[in-house]
């Protein structure tokens, strides 16, 4: 917060101005040095180029010019504020909000059309309890019943169909699968295939 103030400070300073070219706070110094250069060679910084607000920051440093002035254009304005928290500037200049504020503004927007309205938060009224919730566990739905590893468990001997095994290892690695994964990939893939025909 306090190296926010220090810099909206330093850009507020007359030593800076808003650029119309660049769209933003430049200081002096640098705007007079890419004025120099553009005109003492090849062009250094084309968007400064033929600028008429540069040329009269020119004229403003020479000797008998006045530099105190700051060289704005009509109608611009200082770094606005943000309308919310007063500390950040605005997005743009017509924009009441910093980036913060539009972005907790649009979430409450969009949690008020969802129906969650927020509401304040409301002291807790002398001598009030708090209400006691169950376990989260009871809240969550139970599984019907528990299934053990043997249950789920299938042994397959592939015996004199040794050619078969070697046809999913082959398909399990183009896949980039375990074999066991490939097996039950092949099955269900199956499955679904038997139950759209049927």
């Amino acid at each position: 917060m306090k190296r926010e103030d220090e810099i909206l400070n330093i850009l507020n300073s007359p030593e800076y101005f808003k650029c119309e070219r660049t769209r933003c706070r430049l200081r002096i110094a640098i705007c007079i040095k890419r004025q120099e250069d553009n005109q003492q060679g090849p062009v250094s910084f084309p968007v400064c180029e033929g600028c008429s607000q540069g040329a009269k920051i020119q004229l403003m440093a020479q000797p008998g010019g006045n530099m105190l002035e700051n060289p704005r254009s009509e109608g611009q304005v200082d770094v606005r504020l943000c309308e919310d928290c007063q500390k950040k500037p605005t997005m743009s200049p017509g924009c009441p909000y910093c980036p913060g504020c539009m972005s907790r503004r649009a979430h409450k927007a969009r949690k008020s059309q969802r129906g969650g309205t927020e509401t304040p938060r409301r002291e807790p009224q002398k001598g009030a309890t708090k209400a006691k919730l169950a376990p989260r566990d009871k809240c969550l739905p139970q599984p019907r019943e528990s299934l053990t590893e043997a249950d789920t468990a299938l042994k397959v001997d592939f015996g004199k169909h040794v050619h078969v095994l070697r046809e999913i290892e082959k398909l399990a690695e183009q896949q980039i699968r375990p074999v066991e994964l490939q097996v039950i990939y092949m099955l269900k893939t199956c499955l679904d295939g038997m139950g759209s025909t049927a």
